[in-house]
């Protein structure tokens, strides 16, 4: 079985080998390291729909292994005979699931991108194939191969992220000299990107490196995907890390020299406004404010060049009840097994005002950081030239 990580603790967010995918439920972390089987199309709509896989890459990837495993596991069992006699057949069963997954977020745009991805493949050997095994064959080998390049690509990222900080922040690039202080939002490590992640990713590779001297992590409310998952993903390496409440940041920049933001995505707009984890905006804001880098990292597949501006994409909501109540471990549970709870934090009854995410403008942005390249706002026109990767 293939482990997706560059985590020791939890061998990786997803294991998938043919005909087998577990991935890990983020809603236990960092308490409980729990993996979950998923057998086929149903079980990963359900799984994404639970949010224990949220972010992008991963519920991309869940979507379209959770069919492989399907695929492989019905049409090459020998106990039951194929349901499919032609190649039509097999095409138009795998458009239906793939479709029906597209449903399963609004918001993410990897989703889309990468089923794009599986579908161009799965047509293009419909012009060769002569029946509906060489359908499933390509729609297997293209996801297989689709999981190892996405864990490729993120390598790549953070190394274009480390060049362009150390370009931007340090005057001497020894480590001797000069370490940098960063501030990330959100979870987009490995378990929500895969491999070393993209915001995360970048922040390993100076930390590799040994240009990184801390990095602050934001809570990340309602879901506390920084104090549960990113905390967890950088104590789990030894990384330099420092919690931080949401509110708290204006305090922190004030007393502290931090040299740069680094956030992921979910989706960036045509004109290069960037959907992000809620609580993005008002950090662009603060970076502006304070001089400091804002950086966003980003493979080149978030990228949806059919949506002029953010206001053009759907912003999806958290339930009320991810404001109002709050799950942790039990503390005064002293010895195993620990206990976890979930306890109401509100008053109740009260209105909730509830994104899962927000839309920072791209004037706000100093870089976002690809799989591909670097790219900075045009000094002409002040825009993103997005066109440049997809020549």
């Amino acid at each position: 079985m293939n482990f997706y990580s560059s985590l020791t603790v939890s061998e990786g967010s997803i294991r998938y080998s043919r005909g087998s995918l577990e991935v890990i439920n983020q809603l236990l972390l960092p308490f409980e390291v729990v993996y979950e089987q998923i057998n086929g199309v149903k079980d990963g709509y359900r799984y994404i729909q639970s949010l224990k896989v949220q972010a992008g890459q991963a519920v991309a990837l869940v979507s379209i292994l959770s069919l492989a495993v399907e695929i492989h596991n019905t049409f090459y069992n020998d106990d039951m005979l194929p349901p499919f006699n032609d190649k039509e057949s097999a095409v138009n069963y795998i458009y239906d699931n793939l479709d029906y997954f597209r449903s399963a977020r609004q918001t993410p745009y990897t989703l889309y991108s990468y089923i794009d991805i599986i579908w161009e493949a799965v047509i293009k050997e419909n012009e060769v194939a002569n029946d509906a095994e060489d359908i499933f064959v390509a729609y297997l080998e293209r996801a297989e191969s689709l999981l190892d390049e996405v864990v490729k690509n993120n390598q790549r990222l953070s190394y274009n992220g480390e060049k362009y900080i150390l370009d931007h922040c340090l005057k001497f690039k020894d480590v001797n000299h000069q370490r940098v202080k960063v501030v990330t939002h959100g979870n987009f490590g490995e378990f929500s990107c895969l491999g070393v992640g993209t915001a995360l990713g970048i922040i390993r590779q100076l930390n590799k490196s040994e240009y990184l001297e801390q990095t602050y992590c934001t809570e990340t409310r309602p879901y506390n995907n920084g104090s549960r998952i990113t905390a967890f993903e950088l104590i789990s390496e030894k990384i330099p890390c420092t919690l931080v409440c949401d509110s708290m940041l204006s305090s922190l920049f004030s007393e502290t020299k931090i040299d740069a933001i680094i956030v992921g995505a979910e989706r960036i707009a045509a004109n290069g406004d960037v959907i992000s984890t809620i609580g993005t905006y008002q950090l662009a804001i603060l970076a502006k404010f304070f001089n400091i880098l804002f950086i966003v990292a980003a493979p080149s597949a978030v990228i949806d060049l059919k949506s002029k501006t953010g206001k053009d994409i759907e912003i999806e909501k958290f339930s009320e009840l991810e404001v109002t109540q709050i799950r942790g471990e039990v503390v005064e549970d002293e010895e195993p097994p620990v206990t976890s709870m979930t306890v109401k934090v509100s008053t109740p009854d009260v209105h909730v005002y509830a994104p899962a995410y927000d839309i920072t403008p791209s004037n706000l942005i100093s870089a976002i950081i690809t799989d591909k390249k670097v790219l900075t706002r045009d000094n002409e026109n002040d825009m993103f030239d997005f066109q440049e990767l997809f020549k």
